[in-house]
């Protein structure tokens, strides 16, 4: 009798974790973009990091904050579609990506491409 139990017991707590697990998953919604002040901490960082000429700098904020817009609006109209969203989402990425990169000198693209490889979040690293 015994035995009847814990195996119930135990069929029970699978089958809740399972629910949480698949609710975990279905729930899942993507970072918040980040704020102009942000932004503006997120050049001032590559700034360092690159040693940007001033007008690097001012060309590749103007860049930073076109592609947060784009990217406010593919997340708004991507609401009803998450994979496509996505989708647009990573191809906007690797556009921006590659117009900063037009910006810079080789030595500079090298640290650049590093900074984003170290940034990426867990999950995109795992991916690839």
């Amino acid at each position: 009798m015994n035995t009847k139990i814990l195996k119930r017991t135990i069929l029970l707590m699978s089958l809740l974790m399972m629910t949480n697990i698949g609710l975990a998953q279905r729930n899942q919604e993507p970072p918040p973009l980040p704020n102009k002040t942000q932004i503006a901490e997120m050049v001032e960082e590559l700034d360092l990091a690159l040693e940007l000429t001033t007008g690097q700098r001012t060309q590749i904020s103007e860049l930073y904050f076109a592609h947060f817009e784009k990217a406010q609006k593919v997340m708004d109209t991507g609401k009803t579609s998450g994979r496509d969203s996505h989708q647009a989402m990573e191809a906007l990425r690797k556009h921006f990506q590659a117009e900063v990169k037009v910006l810079l000198n080789k030595d500079q693209v090298k640290k650049f491409e590093s900074l984003q490889k170290n940034h990426r979040p867990p999950q995109q690293q795992n991916r690839r």
